[in-house]
């Protein structure tokens, strides 16, 4: 069973194998702590393959994309989000997109006070 620390680290390693555009945007959710937003972005990014290669004339950049590593970094997002926010966090986390003083806890919260 892999750890929190260890999730997020895969995560970090592995943001490269999104689209190239996406990279950009899940590093900053990264930095900011918006995981349901990387969530979102890789979800989203798993949707635009699949339907593009299941298209007539699919274009070349979705062709190299690694979708079983995608869906992995998405498992890992998911593990993570759980393990260290709790379930309540995923289930409740659209509710609260308007509450800032919410998430600014999140974006001051420092993972390596805990490890």
């Amino acid at each position: 069973m892999s750890n929190p620390k260890s999730d997020l680290e895969y995560i970090k390693e592995n943001i490269k194998c999104l689209p190239f555009k996406d990279v950009t945007f899940a590093k900053s959710f990264i930095e900011k702590r918006e995981f349901n937003k990387l969530q979102e972005l890789v979800d989203s990014a798993l949707y635009k393959i699949s339907k593009n290669l299941n298209s007539d004339k699919p274009k070349s950049e979705y062709k190299i994309l690694d979708i079983d590593a995608i869906e992995e970094l998405a498992v890992k997002i998911d593990s993570y989000i759980t393990k260290v926010y709790g379930e309540s966090f995923k289930l409740n986390a659209e509710d609260l997109e308007d509450d800032e003083d919410y998430y600014e806890h999140f974006t001051e919260y420092d993972l390596n006070d805990i490890y």
